[in-house]
């Protein structure tokens, strides 16, 4: 649950203490405190065209109305399902936006992050770990 690996992501398997394997991106910050003889080398089976996996998302955006809908137009259009979120706005006129999103593979989430950046009132979105 720390990094959220979605097809697509390069991963490496982890023999915990009484949990059985978890699974994590190669790049997720805690692998580099895992024990070494505990890891493994794992791959996707391909057979998880149609499963939703978790990511999470960050948007910063202009703070305006109508913005929250244009977003979450955007990924529904992308297949894209928001299952949880949080927003925060700023004195500067700006927002933060972040969610949990439903994705079925890593190409599906960053062609939707990248159609969001062409949102005039969208600064960035970015996938977060």
């Amino acid at each position: 649950k720390c990094c959220n690996p979605v097809p697509g992501d390069s991963i490496v398997g982890y023999i915990t203490r009484g949990r059985g394997v978890t699974i994590h991106t190669t790049t997720c910050p805690n692998v580099k405190g895992f024990e070494p003889e505990r890891l493994l080398s794992v791959s996707w089976d391909g057979g998880q065209e149609d499963k939703p996996y978790p990511s999470r998302v960050r948007i910063k955006c202009a703070n305006k109305k109508g913005v929250l809908g244009k977003v979450a137009t955007m990924l529904a259009d992308d297949g894209i399902n928001i299952d949880s979120g949080t927003f925060e706005s700023s004195v500067d006129g700006t927002s933060v936006l972040e969610f949990t999103v439903e994705v079925t593979s890593l190409d599906q989430l960053y062609h939707a992050l990248t159609r969001l950046k062409t949102l005039d009132m969208v600064n960035e979105a970015v996938r977060v770990s």
